[in-house]
C-alpha cells in the first residue's frame, strides 16, 4: 500500500505554471497523491480549469490569505498521511514525494524539505530537519545542469 500525502498548491495571481505543477503532483511515483488547491487571488482561470480534475479539491474564494494562511486553509482539507507544501510554479519530479516520504518517517525526522534546482540558480539545497536532535543538517552543491525544477516543498507527518 503507498502512503498518501496531500499536496498544498496556493493560487495567486497570474499562475502560468499552475497546471503543470498540479499534474505533476498528481502523476507522482510510489505514492497515492491528492492536490487541495487554494484560490488565495488566481487571476487567470488556472484555478477555474483545474477545477473537476480528479484528485484536486478547490478551496477558497478569491481572497488572498497570504501564503500562511493559504496554506493553513489548504492543509485543514488535507486528507493525506502526509502533507507536502507545493508552491505553484515548481514541477514536483516524479519520485520526490515517496523520497520525501521516506525521510520523514525516520523516527528522529521531523521535517524534511525540498531540494530545488532552479532554471537561473543551479545551485540545489537539501535540508532535513531532525526534531530530536534540535539540529539541522544542510547540504548544498552546484546541480548538473540547470533544468528542471524539481522541489515539492516543505513538508512533513500530517497526523
Amino acid at each position: 500500500m503507498n502512503p498518501r500525502v496531500t499536496a498544498v498548491i496556493l493560487a495567486y495571481q497570474r499562475e502560468p505554471w499552475l497546471e503543470r505543477s498540479v499534474r505533476a503532483v498528481l502523476g507522482s511515483e510510489g505514492v497515492d497523491a491528492d492536490v487541495v488547491l487554494v484560490d488565495n487571488g488566481g487571476t487567470d482561470g488556472e484555478v477555474d480549469r483545474l477545477r473537476g480534475l480528479p484528485g484536486v479539491t478547490v478551496v477558497g474564494t478569491g481572497t488572498n490569505l497570504g501564503f500562511s494562511g493559504g496554506c493553513n486553509l489548504g492543509a485543514a482539507s488535507a486528507t493525506g498521511d502526509h502533507l507536502a507544501l507545493v508552491n505553484g510554479d515548481l514541477e514536483v519530479a516524479p519520485d520526490a514525494l515517496v523520497r520525501l516520504v521516506a525521510v520523514a518517517d525516520e523516527p528522529d525526522v521531523g521535517i524534511a524539505s525540498r531540494r530545488t534546482r532552479a532554471c537561473s540558480t543551479p545551485l540545489a539545497t537539501r535540508s532535513i530537519f531532525s526534531a530530536s536532535a534540535g539540529s539541522v543538517r544542510s547540504v548544498s552543491r552546484r546541480a548538473p545542469t540547470p533544468s528542471t525544477v524539481t522541489s515539492p516543498g516543505p513538508w512533513g507527518p500530517w497526523r
